[in-house]
């Protein structure tokens, strides 16, 4: 991440895409190039530069989150999406939802019952 361009680099190694919520509650689904999941050797990464508007907060989470026997990963992943425009309507279009609030309402839409996966959630934001 570059706070004075307010850019960040990023790869994708194996993982769903990252997810980006604006100020405002508009929540994007960032397009990296698929790559190798992590640890497998003797590969390159292709690396994409993006935009990290102030106030913005990056998504970064294992399919275990999005995916399991009930949705497949894309229909877990416009779920996960919604829940963020609707967690970040709450607070307002200038005030972005505080981190821990915001990772509880996402890990509360998995439900109760037994996980197919591990899950893994990493919420960053962009302060400037």
């Amino acid at each position: 991440y570059d706070p004075v361009s307010h850019r960040i680099t990023i790869a994708n190694a194996g993982h769903p895409p990252p997810v980006l919520l604006h100020l405002g509650g508009r929540a994007e689904v960032l397009r990296v190039p698929a790559g190798a999941p992590i640890g497998v050797g003797g590969v390159d990464f292709d690396a994409v530069e993006l935009d990290a508007p102030v106030g913005a907060t990056l998504l970064l989470y294992t399919d275990g989150l999005v995916e399991s026997r009930l949705r497949d990963v894309w229909t877990g992943i416009e779920q996960l999406r919604e829940k963020l425009t609707a967690v970040a309507q709450l607070t307002g279009p200038d005030q972005p939802p505080p981190l821990e609030a915001l990772c509880d309402e996402v890990l509360d839409m998995l439900g109760r019952g037994d996980r197919d996966d591990d899950i893994a959630l990493l919420a960053a934001r962009f302060d400037g």
